[in-house]
């Protein structure tokens, strides 16, 4: 197990319910992207495991620590999933 990030339980918890979030999405029809914070340098509220899901709608669900990084996930995802 060498390398491996390990996530906090109450980081756990939010997964769940961001990806129960996007599978309600799916199951009513709407495409879903799912950003996740792979790695993370110095201090920043965004940490390994944090999830942001957005709908096609343009609606979110979830964190990934902060306002500028969710709004670039948003612009990079706006093409994607219309």
């Amino acid at each position: 197990m060498q390398n491996q990030k390990v996530i906090e339980p109450s980081q756990r918890n939010v997964s769940v319910h961001v990806l129960s979030w996007a599978l309600s999405e799916v199951e009513q029809g709407r495409r879903v992207a799912i950003a996740t914070i792979i790695s993370a340098k110095g201090s920043v509220p965004g940490k390994p495991g944090a999830k942001l899901a957005i709908n096609s709608r343009m609606q979110n669900f979830g964190t990934v620590g902060g306002a500028g990084l969710e709004l670039k996930i948003e612009e990079k995802n706006e093409g994607i999933i219309e």
